[in-house]
């Protein structure tokens, strides 16, 4: 998880440009869709980075407040060894809100990870009930309602999800929009500011 004293966040303007041409150019900003049975369906803002590099992966992480994992990858032709570094929901928006004001390719990701990750800490969003279920206090068994997010909110996050899942397309052309109803606008340069923090 993002530490929020990470060492990032007092580095110079050129080390955050650095780790964002990086990140257009090798890392993934996504989000990822989520169905358990006893929740229902959820959305993830997820961030990741591998490299065979594993000196960069590191010095990635070490500034972001991150841990790194070592995994192989295989093909029909080689295999390689791979260091990751890689984080989810509220560490994930972190990472890219730190990063957003130098990114170009994966500019709209980070936005909508970062949108989905700042309005899943809203409060109120749990108004649809699925049921009751039992849980024990004090010796004595208690009926309570569950709740789940409403399905408006999933609505919108969905939209956010098959956004982002365009935008991620193999071979997809980086100057063509996405072919989704929510097409990204052209991404301009940005005066870099600071990154609003305090919900992650």
């Amino acid at each position: 998880m993002a530490d929020r004293t990470c060492p990032i966040t007092t580095a110079p303007l050129t080390d955050l440009a650095y780790w964002a041409g990086l990140i257009d150019g090798e890392g993934h900003i996504g989000i990822k869709e989520v169905r358990r049975e006893d929740r229902g369906e959820n959305y993830q803002g997820r961030f990741s980075l591998r490299m065979s590099d594993r000196g960069i992966i590191v010095a990635f992480a070490e500034a972001f407040g991150l841990t790194v994992s070592d995994r192989t990858y295989s093909n029909a032709i080689s295999t390689c060894a791979l260091s990751v570094t890689e984080a989810s929901c509220g560490s994930a928006a972190r990472v890219v809100a730190i990063l957003l004001p130098y990114l170009r390719l994966k500019h709209r990701q980070a936005e909508l990870v970062i949108q989905l990750e700042r309005e899943k800490r809203q409060p109120g969003l749990r108004t649809r009930s699925s049921g009751q279920h039992a849980y024990k206090r004090g010796g004595q068994v208690i009926m309570r309602e569950r709740l789940r997010t409403g399905q408006e909110h999933l609505d919108r996050w969905r939209g956010y999800y098959l956004e982002v899942k365009g935008l991620n397309k193999p071979g997809r052309d980086g100057e063509a929009p996405a072919q989704l109803a929510q097409d990204d606008e052209e991404v301009q340069d940005q005066v870099p500011v600071e990154p609003d923090l305090s919900l992650f």
